[in-house]
């Protein structure tokens, strides 16, 4: 994809890298709904003391470990040119709570490729997941504080965090429904599964679009009403899967090819320090949940 992109060889240029943007949805919808398939309520059941302390870990370790390398880093090298330290420290809070969030999709080819089954696997799956929704409050907090920082006369309002409770309320309803209705499709119908599902997801993200729903979520819930209430999970699974491959290729390659490699290249050691941070504070909340569970 860089190869290919407009800052190399500009095979696929800026234009073409936007016109592709269906691919995303398709990509994300077929991620998130794989990995509501793979999350077992029975054995979520069973390392849920380890998801939760986990987890609960990480939101302050991430805090101390992230934002304050980013506070630190930015303070003396100015790599973003902020200048006032309620600056730094509203981006440093953003970018902690931002490093909460693991890739589901990246759990997930892991899982997947290995054949990894067991207590490991399902902890992994099940902590990728919870974490999407986790992050999701803490930026709305996050954010709520930051603006403080940068506006130290603006109030602190408590009306995003009720905003986000009805997104994210609002989010599980949906896909919950589309669930059900994949669950009375397979049930009564069985035909052309494959267009089915292009259609749902597609379907799907206009709705959450239009209503400001938390796209991944939806279909993450989709994928566990269907995995957990019916006998239908390897028929959607399979579907998935015949469709995934080329949809994968197409949407990675056009990622590579939005990558902004001056920028990227400018930003490396803040990168870092960013990513090293949210390594030891991974390492810690692990270790700690592994104890716990």
């Amino acid at each position: 994809g860089v190869l290919l992109g407009p800052q190399v060889s500009d095979v696929l240029s800026e234009r073409v890298v936007g016109e592709m943007a269906t691919f995303n949805t398709l990509a994300l919808g077929l991620i998130a709904t794989t990995a509501g398939l793979e999350l077992d309520l029975s054995a979520i059941r069973k390392v849920l003391r380890s998801i939760a302390v986990t987890v609960a870990a990480k939101v302050p370790l991430l805090v101390v470990f992230v934002g304050g390398a980013f506070y630190v880093t930015e303070a003396t090298f100015g790599f973003l040119g902020l200048e006032s330290a309620g600056a730094i420290g509203a981006l440093a809070l953003v970018f902690a709570v931002l490093g909460i969030g693991t890739s589901p999709a990246i759990a997930l080819a892991v899982v997947n490729e290995t054949g990894a089954k067991g207590r490991l696997s399902d902890l992994v799956l099940a902590i990728a997941v919870v974490k999407d929704l986790v992050v999701v409050v803490c930026l709305a907090l996050a954010l709520a504080v930051a603006r403080v920082l940068v506006l130290p006369d603006a109030p602190l309002s408590a009306d995003v965090l009720v905003k986000v409770a009805e997104e994210l309320a609002a989010s599980i309803a949906v896909g919950a429904g589309v669930g059900g209705l994949l669950i009375v499709y397979m049930r009564f119908v069985k035909a052309e599964m494959l267009v089915a599902v292009l259609v749902a997801i597609l379907l799907t993200a206009e709705v959450s679009r239009t209503f400001h729903l938390e796209l991944p979520l939806v279909f993450i819930a989709a994928g566990f009403v269907v995995r957990n209430f019916s006998p239908y999970e390897h028929e959607l699974l399979h579907s998935l899967e015949r469709i995934a491959l080329p949809v994968f290729v197409v949407f990675f390659t056009t990622a590579g090819a939005g990558v902004d490699l001056r920028g990227t290249l400018a930003l490396l050691p803040l990168a870092l320090v960013v990513a090293l941070g949210r390594a030891g504070a991974f390492f810690l909340a692990s270790r700690l949940g592994a104890k716990v569970g």
